[in-house]
């Protein structure tokens, strides 16, 4: 029994030449199976966890804002992007557009007002009572009784006796006590407005001074006949007012 041994037939010769390959064939159609599915595992898996990465980053088509000074261009019209301001536009400048400077404004000085007096208005009086012997010429040639010359008259002759108190015709200064060799014994007294007021032919027993302040109405002194220019003439006092430096008509002042 022992030393029996059974021969094998074409068959199972057959099968065991072929089945070799049948078997191998089969392993590697299941290791390729395996990879394959083992790959398309991973590729799964990875293409998963990219989407969820992608899911979680923010959207960066409205988030997105161009820088202050880009100068790109894109060609591509973009909808629904937030309209800029005509207040970001003016702080939003390129490069090459001039900063423009904001001009501060100027000062405008401030007038401080001043406070100016007015002068009061001057009441003038004829400087004594008296009869009006000879008038203003003004400017008009008239001929003098005493010198036998033409002449112009600045000023009015009143009537009066020796020693007739001479009242200042208005508020002023005593701006010159003098002798004259033409006139005799003349003041002048400055009054506000460029008037001044002169007496002429006064005695030499004057009440005033140089300088001294006197109020409309005030002694200045007396008839004097002392005008040798006036000699022919009746006694009288020889009263003329200057304005800016030009003769005027005493009794434009006083009967106003």
């Amino acid at each position: 029994m022992k030393n029996l041994h059974f021969g094998k037939s074409k068959l199972s010769q057959a099968m065991s030449g072929r089945g070799f390959y049948i078997a191998l064939a089969v392993s590697l159609l299941a290791v390729g199976g395996a990879t394959y599915i083992t790959v398309n595992n991973t590729l799964n898996s990875l293409n998963e966890e990219n989407d969820l990465r992608l899911s979680s980053q923010p959207s960066t088509v409205n988030e997105w804002s161009a820088p202050q000074n880009s100068t790109a261009t894109v060609d591509t019209p973009v909808s629904d992007v937030p309209k800029e301001s005509s207040v970001d536009m003016e702080v939003s400048k390129t490069p090459d557009e001039p900063v423009q400077e904001t001009a501060e404004p100027a000062e405008v000085p401030i007038e401080t007002a001043t406070h100016t007096e007015t002068p009061q208005k001057l009441d003038w009086a004829l400087p004594l009572t008296g009869d009006v012997l000879n008038g203003y010429s003004n400017g008009e040639l008239v001929k003098s009784k005493t010198l036998n010359v033409w002449r112009t008259h600045d000023g009015i002759d009143l009537k009066a006796e020796p020693d007739t108190p001479v009242k200042a015709a208005a508020d002023g200064t005593v701006s010159e006590v003098k002798e004259d060799t033409m006139w005799g014994m003349c003041i002048t007294v400055t009054h506000d407005g460029g008037y001044s007021s002169h007496y002429y032919g006064l005695s030499a027993n004057t009440e005033v001074r140089k300088d001294q302040q006197v109020k409309v109405g005030d002694v200045l002194g007396y008839v004097g006949n002392t005008a040798q220019a006036e000699l022919a003439e009746d006694s009288h006092l020889h009263f003329a007012v200057r304005k800016d430096d030009a003769w005027i008509d005493p009794l434009s002042l006083t009967e106003t």
